[in-house]
């Protein structure tokens, strides 16, 4: 009811006083203000769900890479006889984090049967995070809040996969604030402007890697698209129950664009936190952020954006074409470098995560000659390099490992591929035609993203759609 109305109508029953009648108008305002700044919870049957604890399984995507961060799942039983039995198409849904040309590579995080991802309202000037039900597709609720970001020319919008926790959701969006969200509800907890509180120059920061979980604290990267404007400072750990800042990393040396996600896991029992920089590879202790170890790996025009995966107790790592790929010891030892006299300087990926299957590394490669980029798969033996087969189709897609197959993303046609993880030879076990239809061809930029596999069911998006397959 409208406060004047709301006024009148208690007027005429029971409002004695002016301060009596003051106190409503104050009281129905306050009220107003609040309703409008709450969480929007769709209204789509599923508003029982929006207060209820979020319950993890063991088969969830929870962040970027998955739940082991190499961007493999763990399920098991998947129907891999996709040449006579393709898998359904359960859902799709709208995304409008995009505009033609820009790209979008906003990935999914899924967890106890919700889907979270990062979309923005571009007429608005809004970034929106979306709960959205696996079963049905049907968003749960939205968070909006205003931003000024201007459409980027291979980036879009929204670029970071979500980060689950505790009945919490981090996301860092490309403007470097950090939010962390009530999972159940859609109600914001606390937000950091990493942009405000550690760069100068506020505009010359635009972030394009996902936050990672080390204990009790949210990581997040500072890539400042001009040198001065990082005060130096390169990496951030926040208190992830209130957003209180508990350590910076400087390495002012660092080049100021870095679009690699930071990997988190064990080295020979030891927590630790790797950086992918244009300087190399550092090795740091999340707990206080000190550096432990620092490779320098040279090349011409390096290119960071494939994140390190962590293989046993070693670290693998790729480059751009010109550079190849690496794996290095827990201890900052170098211990192969791919033949950079092999197509492509023998790179293993250029632009998306490997995978690692049983000893073995499967990427999207990036091939250079006379003059152009082509795209390829190749797989390379972990333990020593040795590259054990190329096969010439791939542009760039996002890739995962799921009960001994590959699903990856044509980057260019939109087409899902799985390939059996077979270190013999490439052998395709299907394929599906684009599902997006709005997928325009030839196109650029558009099919990066991780795809991500949880509850028996695959989720892969393009610029403006989100498909959600049965594999079982």
């Amino acid at each position: 009811m409208h406060a004047s109305k709301c006024i009148r109508h208690v007027g005429l029953r029971t409002v004695k006083t002016f301060k009596q009648a003051a106190r409503i108008v104050v009281g129905v305002m306050l009220a107003s203000f609040v309703l409008g700044c709450a969480p929007a919870i769709r209204d789509t049957g599923l508003k029982a769900q929006a207060e209820k604890a979020v319950q993890p399984k063991a088969a969830d995507w929870p962040h970027f890479g998955g739940p082991n961060s190499d961007c493999s799942s763990p399920e098991k039983g998947i129907n891999k006889d996709w040449k006579t039995r393709p898998p359904k198409e359960l859902w799709r849904v709208a995304l409008t984090d995009a505009v033609p040309g820009t790209g979008a590579f906003a990935g999914s995080c899924v967890v106890g049967g919700r889907l979270f991802i990062s979309d923005h309202d571009h007429n608005a000037q809004q970034e929106i995070v979306r709960a959205i039900d696996v079963e049905t597709g049907k968003d749960i609720w939205q968070y909006k809040y205003p931003t000024t970001l201007k459409p980027m020319t291979g980036c879009g919008f929204s670029t970071c996969v979500p980060l689950f926790d505790s009945n919490r959701v981090y996301v860092y969006d490309r403007a470097s604030k950090l939010t962390c969200i009530d999972a159940r509800n859609g109600s914001m907890i606390w937000s950091r402007d990493i942009s405000m509180d550690y760069c100068s120059k506020k505009d010359a920061n635009e972030s394009f890697t996902s936050p990672v979980l080390a204990g009790d604290k949210v990581i997040v990267t500072i890539e400042s698209l001009q040198a001065e404007a990082a005060k130096g400072v390169t990496m951030v750990a926040l208190d992830k129950n209130d957003g209180a800042a508990r350590w910076t990393l400087s390495l002012p040396e660092v080049e100021p664009y870095n679009a690699s996600t930071p990997a988190v896991g064990m080295l020979k029992g030891k927590l630790r936190s790797l950086l992918n920089d244009k300087k190399g590879l550092v090795c740091i202790d999340p707990e206080t952020g000190s550096v432990v170890w620092r490779l320098p790996l040279s090349g011409a025009n390096p290119v960071r954006i494939v994140s390190p995966i962590i293989v046993g107790d070693n670290v693998f790592l790729s480059d751009s074409a010109a550079n190849g790929s690496y794996m290095v010891s827990a201890e900052g030892v170098l211990l192969w470098r791919s033949d950079v006299k092999l197509p492509g300087g023998g790179a293993l990926c250029a632009l998306t995560s490997p995978v690692h299957v049983d000893g073995y590394l499967y990427g999207n490669g990036h091939t250079y000659r006379g003059g152009g980029y082509g795209y390829e798969i190749p797989c390379f033996e972990a333990a020593t390099g040795k590259e054990m087969w190329r096969h010439k189709m791939f542009e760039g897609g996002g890739m995962v490992a799921v009960d001994g197959a590959i699903i990856a993303l044509h980057g260019d046609t939109g087409e899902i591929i799985m390939i059996k993880a077979d270190p013999m030879a490439y052998t395709e076990l299907g394929r599906l035609p684009t599902p997006f239809k709005s997928h325009s061809v030839p196109t650029t930029f558009q099919c990066w993203c991780q795809p991500a596999v949880a509850d028996g069911k695959l989720f892969v998006r393009n610029e403006n759609e989100l498909v959600c397959f049965d594999l079982k």
